[in-house]
């Protein structure tokens, strides 16, 4: 009897190592984050997100011309429920811009962000339709799976 226990308890133990190794790979979301997004946009407007560390660089594309949109830092709560991202932006002339509250649902390569610069925290996803703000964007991670990093961007600039 005792045998039979101890065997038990030893695999449990060991499944429960495997669990938390496997758990380890997965990473945290900042983690599963990092790399270069795509967002669902209108037709003839294309975009590019790029997460390298803590930096966020967001970029409008249209034909060859690219519009800086957002540049700072992100920060995620991944515990909360919806989980949140703030996005806060570095000044450039002398211009303040405030912190976009979001929040975020991570599935694998697809990734949704509503976030508000002008009032409270969204609790939820949504898609107004016409001028109504916030929208959520659907962003899907690059085909590259190497990201270009923001610091290689910022000397291009």
């Amino acid at each position: 009897m005792r045998v039979y226990s101890l065997a038990i308890l030893l695999a449990l133990l060991i499944s429960s190592v495997q669990l938390n190794a496997r758990d380890k790979d997965a990473g945290s979301d900042v983690e599963r984050l990092q790399g270069t997004w795509i967002p669902d946009l209108e037709p003839d407007l294309q975009g590019r997100l790029t997460l390298d560390g803590s930096r966020l660089r967001f970029v409008h594309v249209n034909g060859k011309r690219e519009t800086l949109i957002w540049d700072g830092h992100f920060a995620i709560n991944e515990k909360a429920e919806p989980k949140q991202m703030d996005w806060t932006p570095l000044r450039r002339s002398g211009r303040e811009v405030p912190t976009s509250l979001a929040i975020y649902q991570l599935d694998g390569d697809n990734l949704l962000i509503i976030g508000n610069t002008e009032g409270p925290r969204p609790a939820a996803f949504y898609s107004g339709g016409g001028s109504q703000r916030p929208k959520t964007i659907i962003f899907r991670r690059a085909k590259s799976s190497r990201a270009k990093k923001i610091r290689n961007e910022d000397r291009a600039d």
